[in-house]
């Protein structure tokens, strides 16, 4: 799995086993998607499958809301 700042590859696929077994054909990479303007967003394959994967910049402190930044909570 390739390094991908502000996601934890292995982390999230041991997650998706736990959660959804047998979801994952192989080891998930990872690429920036770019055009985002408050939160981190990447695509994430095992070879068969693609989803898209958000989350808040590192050092984001939850219930802080910083002035001219959409909410992620409510998408």
């Amino acid at each position: 799995m390739a390094e991908l700042p502000g996601l934890d590859l292995p982390r999230l696929a041991d997650h998706l086993d736990r959660a959804v077994p047998g979801l994952l054909a192989g080891k998930p990479r990872g690429e920036l998607l770019t055009g985002g303007r408050s939160n981190l967003t990447r695509a994430v394959t095992d070879g068969r499958s693609r989803w898209v994967v958000r989350r808040p910049p590192p050092g984001h402190v939850p219930g802080r809301v910083v002035p001219g930044l959409t909410r992620m909570r409510r998408r």
